[in-house]
């Protein structure tokens, strides 16, 4: 499973959360040299953090999945109008990890 063109983009900002929007593309890697990648879906996400103390926060969002088509432009986006053939409701909690 890989992915590409993941383009976080800052929808708004407070003390206690983050609104934020990513897209991604779900790719299948080449089964021969010289083969190129194939684009099988796009995905995106788009909800809330909200930090519950300094360590934790509840993440509400939504996986909106569509088909490759739904970019007949080749921008890495779905086009407007475009439903997604898929929509995920998720809910995480996330706790901050110190790294050293």
């Amino acid at each position: 499973m890989g992915s590409a063109g993941d383009s976080p983009a800052l929808v708004g900002d407070s003390p206690t959360g983050t609104e934020e929007s990513r897209a991604g593309e779900k790719q299948v890697s080449p089964k021969q040299r010289g083969d190129l990648l194939q684009n099988k879906a796009i995905i995106v996400s788009h909800g809330t953090w909200n930090f519950t103390s300094n360590d934790t926060a509840v993440l509400n969002y939504t996986l909106d999945f569509y088909l490759p088509s739904a970019d007949a432009d080749g921008h890495g986006f779905p086009d407007a109008g475009v439903q997604p053939v898929l929509i995920l409701p998720t809910v995480d909690n996330a706790k901050r990890v110190p790294i050293l």
